[in-house]
């Protein structure tokens, strides 16, 4: 469980961080938004959602490992982490919006968590 803890830190930790930098940088991701809110709510014990969590990342991970490792996550058609159907964000599109340095940097952590 302490490392679902820390695998859910890291995943909150980027999608705040990188709301917040879309935010000041007046770059306007609805999904991302919402998904950060999400996070913010979800408590540290609750093992189901945090479960639900690390599950679409390593879905997205999975299916974007090579891309993610080789900095080409531009070509990716599974662009969504999708929490669920109501819930996601195009992680695809925050290189456009953010330095792709910081975007790489956090998805290949992620990915080796997950």
């Amino acid at each position: 469980m302490t490392s679902n803890i820390l695998t859910f830190k890291a995943i909150a930790g980027f999608v705040c961080e990188a709301e917040e930098m879309c935010s000041l940088n007046n770059r306007s991701n609805q999904g991302l938004t919402q998904y950060a809110r999400h996070l913010e709510t979800v408590p540290v014990v609750n093992d189901g959602v945090i479960d639900m969590h690390i599950d679409a990342f390593r879905s997205f991970c999975s299916a974007n490992r090579e891309l993610i490792a080789n900095g080409a996550l531009h070509t990716s058609r599974a662009r969504l982490v999708q929490f669920s159907e109501d819930l996601d964000f195009d992680a695809v599109k925050l290189l456009e919006d953010l330095d792709n340095n910081f975007v790489y940097k956090h998805l290949a952590s992620i990915a080796s968590m997950v």
